[in-house]
């Protein structure tokens, strides 16, 4: 009796240490895949991140590109000005020259 109570005892025991391995090993299992998606987050995230800094650097270059256009643009809106100006300081003396030749006339 003594021989089958021991018997049980071990079967038991190995029993229960099976099912605890093959659990911690289950265990092992998931952590290992959550393990795989965090990495996988992180890879995703630094590949989000390298595209967000050319993004930034894109931006960047396109501002100063529209800073140097409007410079350019006020530096022609100048120069149109000074044509103006020059053109109307022409268009008053071929006035006063066309006046002129009408007073020796009279």
């Amino acid at each position: 009796m003594r021989r089958k109570i021991m018997a049980i005892l071990l079967v038991s025991i190995l029993v229960l240490t099976f099912a605890i391995t093959g659990c911690s090993n289950s265990g092992e299992d998931a952590a290992q895949t959550d393990v795989e998606q965090v990495e996988q987050a992180v890879e995703d995230t630094q590949e989000s991140t390298g595209e967000s800094e050319e993004l930034a650097e894109e931006s960047e270059e396109a501002t100063i590109d529209s800073g140097e256009t409007t410079q350019d643009s006020e530096e022609a809106t100048e120069e149109s000005g000074e044509v103006i100006q020059g053109s109307e300081e022409a268009t008053e003396s071929s006035q006063e020259a066309t006046e002129a030749p009408e007073e020796v006339v009279e």
